[in-house]
């Protein structure tokens, strides 16, 4: 089965679980889209969400869709019926509750869920990084 990894610029790997029953046209058409490099930064009022407010332009209907993700989840804003988010991805580390709804699509394997909280906090406190969105099998 496929999965996304994350690859930060210190080469560390944080890899995602599609939830591919929940959001089978998300998964699929993201997976699809893979690599892109995107910049990522702390989400302003979100709470713990590294988001990357330029991802790929997907043609995908709203699946799966909520405000509040768990911590360790994905979403992908679609860029309709959006306008400010569109396209934009979501990564939450922590406790957050986004402004717009986004596509929940995959979660972080529990073994980097401690990974992924470190990327934030990095984030967070020391500015914008580039980050690798992957497909791997």
């Amino acid at each position: 089965m496929s999965y996304i990894k994350i690859i930060t610029p210190d080469n560390t790997e944080i890899r995602f679980r599609p939830y591919i029953s929940d959001a089978p046209q998300t998964c699929a058409v993201f997976l699809r889209s893979l690599p892109i490099a995107a910049r990522a930064v702390q989400a302003r009022f979100a709470g713990e969400e590294i988001w990357i407010p330029e991802g790929p332009a997907l043609s995908i209907p709203q699946e799966n869709a909520t405000i509040e993700l768990k911590p360790g989840e994905l979403g992908y804003a679609p860029p309709t019926p959006r306008n400010s988010v569109g396209r934009s991805i979501a990564i939450v580390y922590g406790e957050a509750k986004l402004s717009d709804c986004v596509n929940v699509f995959a979660v972080v394997f529990d073994e980097d869920l401690d990974k992924l909280k470190q990327l934030g906090e990095r984030i967070w406190l020391g500015g914008a990084c580039t980050l690798q969105l992957q497909a791997a099998d």
